[in-house]
């Protein structure tokens, strides 16, 4: 009887520990957070304003956007994007040129890989541009507004519980009126971090 209760006693000793250790562990393998806030470096290559020429070209704009997303399902998430790009010269004409979207949407992530989380998402919203040629003539400056349309993904590389680095990809569309045909199909690229807020 004593053999079975030093053997019990051992048994238990090794058990306890692994138990305490895989009950640790799993919380941060199958840890999802249900709201998160991201700030982004962002490279937009456009063709929204128009050349001196009356011909639209294309032109490099940078600056920064704030997401925030909410975990609406378990792969579904409802995102809120704003973002604010600038340039000081156009094609050499001393012009700037400021670039405010306003959306919102859906993604969805994979969660199949554990280190690294790519995601698709689709936006819908509001373009605003300050500061370029509106409507149609090259002497005068104003601003306008049209809708916008963000379609694109990326991939997060979860750093631990809280941040997150992405990089992400997106076809951006936008209705603003310039000489030739009023609508922009323009490339996003942006990186930066994301920080998590609670968990399930």
């Amino acid at each position: 009887m004593r053999i079975i209760s030093a053997l019990s006693t051992l048994i238990l000793g090794l058990s306890v520990p692994a138990t305490l250790h895989s009950q640790s562990t799993a919380p941060k393998d199958g840890f999802v957070s249900h709201t998160e806030v991201a700030l982004d470096y962002n490279y937009v290559r456009s063709s929204t304003a128009p050349a001196p020429t009356g011909q639209t070209s294309a032109f490099t704009i940078n600056g920064v956007s704030a997401t925030g997303a909410y975990l609406w399902r378990s792969h579904i998430s409802l995102v809120a994007d704003f973002s604010g790009t600038h340039v000081n010269g156009i094609e050499n004409t001393g012009r700037s040129f400021t670039l405010l979207t306003s959306t919102v949407g859906g993604r969805y992530t994979f969660r199949s890989i554990k280190r690294f989380l790519p995601f698709a998402q689709v936006l819908a919203g509001e373009a605003h541009a300050m500061g370029s040629v509106y409507p149609s003539t090259v002497a005068s400056s104003g601003g306008a507004d049209s809708v916008a349309i963000i379609v694109g993904g990326g991939v997060d590389h979860p750093l631990n519980h809280v941040v997150s680095l992405r990089l992400g990809a997106a076809y951006l569309y936008t209705g603003l009126p310039n000489v030739t045909t009023s609508h922009q199909s323009d490339l996003r690229a942006d990186g930066g971090l994301v920080i998590h807020f609670g968990g399930r």
